[in-house]
């Protein structure tokens, strides 16, 4: 290391980018852990889940892509804001990513245990030490921790024959799983279908399915490593989403199709709806060789997050904001961010022991683990969700200022899908959390505090002027 401070440069590719997104999303994690909770919460109607949380991540991505035109920065949506509502709005989105990065990265690791654990369990009825699944996910915070510091050429080039390997797999286990199992129905695509209805779809939405598409803002992170940023960043997240949308309704379709309406009701007990769906058609061996790769591909997810939360915390030092000039600095070599992915190690390692030995001691093993993986998520996505309001929002005042009026089809593109958004996701959430239990609702306290204290600190802040911008003192051109 060395006092660098600057990324790479321009040197990552339009399919670099695609794969960086896919592999933050997970292919395979409606197969192996978010499709958990569609088949628990959505029942044989699982299948919608990824339908209708795509098209709510493309309705609230689009100002986020139109910006990513104009807009090239480590940052991300803290960026976006800041071009648009000014520095203190952009630092308060930054503290609330920051926070979706840290329960992303607890997310991301702590799902290959769950992966492992349920996979030994279904298959063999073996139960994994509590101390392994902990081992286990910090294995995979250190590898987090150590492809984020090396060269991104590299980096992406691993990441993108992961997710090729990824969705080869599971499309063909889909595909022949689905071939052979009796009980094809068009009822899956069914919202009625859902123990509780709509409810049940909204909640596995929130907890699973917008969880699932959260990582796909991965290329805005690599803008200022990216050839032709805007063009490339945006075309690369379209393609990412649409492409893993496809997956995803298939693999959905095969877990439920495998049991049918009739056994539906057993959905609510496969927490590795993968392992059930596939090992009846494709045997043990199959079964076990897919586990395998779903561990890599989840790892990898992990890995991709752990890149983007660490240029988050770049971007963040180098305002000087929250951490020290000094988490600016990049490896010597590779011109990585290695401080902040110091940082993401240090914290999710914390949290990733802490998190399963209290919640396996208060609800036990089985319960333990799965709100060790779903807790975090339902609080990941309520994170993201804030800061891709505040940042959609921040597009008005920002392509006003660039075209001098507030068009038709300036609204189109920033005004109009962020009040469907915001409108969408508050929906999801009311009528998903109105009278839901423990853990989720403790979790929600814990989430409300963090951000009230993010407020009181970014007004003294504001107040004090100590709030430096480094995006929103460049100006942007009409393209």
């Amino acid at each position: 290391m060395s006092e660098e401070t600057s990324l790479k440069g321009k040197e990552l590719g339009l399919w670099t980018l695609v794969a960086l997104s896919m592999g933050s999303i997970y292919p395979l994690a409606f197969a192996v852990s978010n499709g958990a909770g569609a088949v628990v919460y959505a029942g044989f109607a699982a299948p919608v889940v990824p339908i209708f949380a795509a098209l709510a991540i493309l309705l609230v991505s689009v100002p986020a892509l139109m910006f990513s035109r104009h807009v090239s920065f480590a940052g991300g949506y803290y960026g976006f804001a800041e071009k648009g509502f000014g520095p203190a709005t952009g630092k308060y989105v930054a503290l609330v990513n920051l926070f979706y990065y840290i329960l992303m990265d607890v997310v991301s690791v702590v799902a290959v245990s769950y992966i492992l654990s349920t996979a030994l369990s279904e298959l063999y009825g073996y139960t994994l030490p509590l101390a392994i699944y902990i081992l286990v996910a910090l294995i995979s915070t250190f590898l987090m921790f150590l492809f984020t510091v090396l060269d991104i050429k590299i980096s992406g080039m691993s990441v993108l024959v992961i997710v090729a390997v990824q969705i080869i797999i599971v499309l063909i286990f889909s595909l022949i799983t689905i071939a052979r199992t009796p009980y094809n129905s068009i009822q899956a695509f069914n919202i009625a279908k859902a123990p509780a209805g709509i409810t049940g779809v909204m909640f596995a939405s929130v907890t699973a399915g917008f969880l699932f598409f959260t990582g796909y803002g991965a290329p805005f992170y690599f803008a200022e490593e990216t050839k032709t940023s805007e063009r490339t960043v945006w075309r690369s997240i379209i393609l990412s989403i649409v492409i893993l949308t496809v997956v995803s309704v298939i693999v959905t379709y095969a877990e439920v199709a495998a049991v049918g309406l009739s056994n539906a009701s057993s959905l609510s007990t496969d927490w590795n709806p993968a392992v059930v769906a596939f090992g009846e058609y494709v045997g043990s061996i199959g079964t076990l060789a897919f586990i395998i790769i779903a561990l890599i591909g989840q790892m990898w997810a992990g890995i991709v997050g752990g890149m983007s939360g660490a240029r988050l915390i770049y971007a963040m030092a180098r305002d000087r904001f929250l951490f020290p000039k000094s988490f600016s600095r990049t490896h010597r070599k590779y011109h990585t961010p290695v401080y902040g992915a110091l940082f993401e190690l240090t914290v999710t390692a914390l949290l990733t022991i802490l998190s399963p030995i209290v919640l396996v001691r208060i609800y036990g093993y089985s319960q333990g683990i799965f709100y060790s993986l779903f807790l975090f998520g339902a609080l990941t996505t309520f994170m993201w969700i804030l800061q891709h309001l505040i940042a959609d929002a921040s597009s008005v005042p920002f392509f006003r200022k660039l075209h001098g009026k507030l068009t038709a089809r300036v609204a189109a593109y920033t005004l109009i899908p962020t009040v469907a958004a915001a409108a969408l996701f508050i929906y999801a959430d009311i009528t998903s959390y109105v009278g839901i239990g423990e853990p989720y609702l403790a979790g929600l306290y814990v989430i409300f505090a963090l951000l009230i204290a993010s407020l009181i600190y970014i007004i003294y802040m504001h107040m004090t002027h100590r709030l430096e911008s480094m995006v929103s003192s460049k100006e942007e051109v009409i393209e």
